[in-house]
Parts: structure tokens; C-alpha cells; sequence
């Protein structure tokens, strides 16, 4: 994934939406890095799998996603849910090229 959208923040508009191209950039920190800003001024995606749904949850860059809050929200006991495969991402067609 060579992109990433980026939500910028300023008084005259409430929220706008850039696509970046990101080159070989595979975690938060290169992408942070890429970016010249810290990981706290980001946003990521953790996509978890299921019941046969990927559910994607946003978390700030310098945070990990709470996994036993991941379960109260689905629902579903912690044998039940997963990080989401690469075929399962790909079927929701959330892999860019």
C-alpha cells in the first residue's frame, strides 16, 4: 500500500481529506517519518475479523488498539475475533495497488 488519507484539521474548513502517495511505507512510524510529523498527529487502521465481517478500528498513531475493548464493542468472546487477513482485506477490496 503506497497511499495513505490523510485528515487535516483548520479553522475555515472542519475536516479535509488528502490521499498522499506514501512509498514503502508499512508502519506508522516510516509513515510518520515520510510525513514529518510525529505519530501522535496520525491516525491507524487495525482491522479485525469477526463472525465473517472485518471491522476496522482508528486509533492514534502512538496507541495500540485495546484488544479486550476490540471484543466488548463486536461482542465476541477473545477466541472468536482475529487480525484480519490479507484475503479477507482484499475481498472488501481495502487493499491499494
Amino acid at each position: 500500500n503506497n497511499y495513505n488519507f490523510i485528515l487535516y484539521k483548520n479553522s475555515e474548513k472542519e475536516l479535509e481529506i488528502e490521499e498522499v502517495y506514501t512509498p514503502n511505507t508499512k508502519t506508522i512510524d516510516e509513515v510518520a517519518s515520510y510525513l514529518n510529523v510525529t505519530n501522535k498527529d496520525i491516525a491507524k487502521a487495525v482491522l479485525y475479523s469477526f463472525d465473517g465481517k472485518v471491522n476496522m478500528f482508528l486509533v492514534r498513531g502512538d496507541r495500540d488498539v485495546n484488544f479486550t475493548k476490540v471484543c466488548n464493542v463486536l461482542n465476541a468472546a477473545e477466541h472468536e475475533v482475529y487480525f484480519s487477513t490479507i484475503e479477507e482485506m482484499e475481498k472488501i477490496n481495502f487493499l491499494m495497488n
